[in-house]
């Protein structure tokens, strides 16, 4: 049976905190997740959050050329002949979608691409969506 994994972006409503953590536990009913952070000061405590504080990522399965595991709002690096390509992974018409403007489906870049590699995520690292001009 595959394994479902999810992440979340927290930002609990009235604090000063925002955070990215693993899901490790979903209560569908009440809408409450319990949650452990990468961080070493947090690594082995749970953290319960209710609805609104979170949003919720959903792992695709797969892992970039690094070996790091891809995931909904990550920004990814994708390289294929015509050149490099940085868009954001969204979950849409249910399907993961790479959206650099238009959308295309991750499926067509893993089959055409030398390398997919995510450089960040839509919440901690928003700039790099950024286009100069």
């Amino acid at each position: 049976m595959r394994e479902i994994k999810f992440r979340a972006w927290i930002e609990p409503k009235g604090a000063d905190f925002r955070a990215m953590a693993n899901v490790s536990s979903i209560d569908f009913e009440t809408r409450k997740i319990v949650v452990t952070f990468n961080n070493p000061y947090f690594a082995q405590t749970k953290f319960e959050f209710g609805d609104g504080d979170y949003t919720l990522m959903q792992s695709t399965e797969l892992k970039d050329k690094n070996g790091r595991e891809i995931y909904e709002g990550d920004i990814l690096e994708i390289k294929h002949l015509m050149g490099c390509e940085t868009g954001e992974l969204i979950f849409k018409y249910g399907a993961f979608l790479f959206d650099d403007g238009g959308y295309s489906y991750l499926g067509d870049h893993l089959a055409n691409s030398e390398y997919i590699k995510v450089i960040g995520n839509i919440y901690e690292n928003p700039e790099l969506l950024e286009v100069s001009l």
